[in-house]
């Protein structure tokens, strides 16, 4: 195998873990007022099978974001953000023609964007660990804080939030290099395969974890202020009191589907979660 073909073949197999990950993650049951297995949630205008089909179609942007991250190495990884963004663009035409015009995989396509080319980028040395995956995608992410002092940029729940709030969102999370994931998530789902729980579950635990100590502009934004959505955490805390994760989740669920409430934010999360499970064990499981 030549070196290009070999470079080609890492691209693949990095972006088959990107896909992987958005099929476990909307997989996984009961979640909160988002699309899963057992229904659409607080989302009427999507279901189950947009979230396939969208997760079909974007398989060769991971490609594209992992052979970028391949050819530039971690030393260029700082400059990889306008490259990215612009194929993100292309990404997000490929997914709404892929749905019908609906919005599944928005957030998903710039963070597992930002962490393919980060993986990319440190397969370029050797290395998929995962903190270096983490820190590298800080450094490609850095840029889009500017984002928030640049006036001309169309509005986005992210920003208008950052404006009247002060919240980073998601450029914040994944400028600090995805606290979130590497702290909370990620070892939450392997604490609890040791445990012999399964990947749904796991997943599912991770979620509410996620939920509890994430900023998610889409929470936000469906509660109609961070006072409110903090209000719904509480509600989140009171019930894992009392009943396990995923009994508290499908409470949740039931509530949160009916009232409009969702925290898709912390989808994406999850899913960048699984992608670095998925990475480090490669493809076969």
């Amino acid at each position: 195998m030549s070196h290009a073909e070999e470079k080609r073949h890492t691209a693949r197999t990095i972006a088959l873990c990107a896909q992987k990950a958005l099929l476990y993650e909307v997989s996984a049951t009961p979640k909160p007022g988002l699309v899963d297995r057992a229904g659409s949630g607080a989302h009427r205008d999507m279901d189950l099978f947009s979230f396939l089909d969208s997760a079909c179609a974007l398989l060769p942007y991971f490609e594209c974001c992992a052979q970028t991250g391949l050819d530039a190495g971690k030393k260029d990884a700082a400059s990889l953000l306008p490259r990215l963004r612009e194929e993100g663009l292309k990404a997000e035409e490929t997914m709404l023609r892929a749905t019908g015009g609906v919005n599944t995989h928005k957030g998903a396509i710039f963070l597992l964007g930002l962490l393919t080319a980060s993986a990319g980028c440190c397969q370029c040395e050797g290395s998929i660990c995962e903190d270096d995956i983490l820190e590298t995608a800080a450094r490609i992410a850095r840029p889009a804080l500017d984002d928030f002092a640049d006036a001309s940029l169309t509005p986005t729940a992210g920003l208008e939030q950052h404006r009247r709030y002060g919240t980073a969102g998601i450029r914040g999370e994944a400028a600090a290099g995805f606290p979130s994931v590497g702290k909370t998530a990620l070892p939450l789902i392997r604490n609890a395969r040791k445990e012999g729980r399964s990947l749904n579950d796991a997943g599912v635990e991770a979620l509410l974890a996620l939920i509890l100590k994430t900023e998610d502009s889409t929470l936000i934004k469906r509660c109609g202020s961070p006072e409110a959505a903090e209000k719904e955490r509480e509600k989140l805390r009171a019930l894992l009191k009392e009943l396990p994760p995923v009994e508290a989740a499908a409470r949740l669920d039931a509530d949160w589907s009916a009232r409009g409430i969702s925290a898709g934010g912390c989808a994406d999360l999850l899913g960048a979660a699984y992608f670095l499970l998925f990475l480090e064990e490669g493809t076969e499981k």
